[in-house]
């Protein structure tokens, strides 16, 4: 929020208003990445490639367990939520239709 609005009011005055120190915005605006953050990012680039190396077909279920077998440790429910936050969505298989075999 402070960066974004930095253009039309003092970072002075807006760290102020959110009752946070200056030297702690500029302590956390040049920090490095956390290990969670970066790992999210990691697994986030695995689903995405793994998602499409196997030709958009898997959920989030067996995407789970391909992720398990290339040794990154994450649930199903994780796998969802990274799925969605990229716009990824499996593609179903369409079903046998015996009747049309005449």
């Amino acid at each position: 929020l402070i960066e974004s609005l930095c253009n039309e009011y003092s970072i002075v005055k807006m760290c102020r208003w959110l009752k946070v120190s200056r030297s702690g915005y500029y302590k956390w605006r040049g920090r490095d990445p956390s290990y969670q953050e970066t790992y999210r990012n990691a697994l986030t680039q695995e689903v995405i490639t793994t998602f499409e190396a196997l030709k958009e077909r898997y959920g989030a279920p067996k995407l789970t367990l391909e992720l398990h077998g290339r040794s990154f440790s994450c649930s199903v429910n994780h796998v969802a939520k990274l799925m969605t936050g990229a716009g990824l969505r499996a593609r179903n298989g369409k079903r046998y239709n015996h009747e049309n075999l005449t």
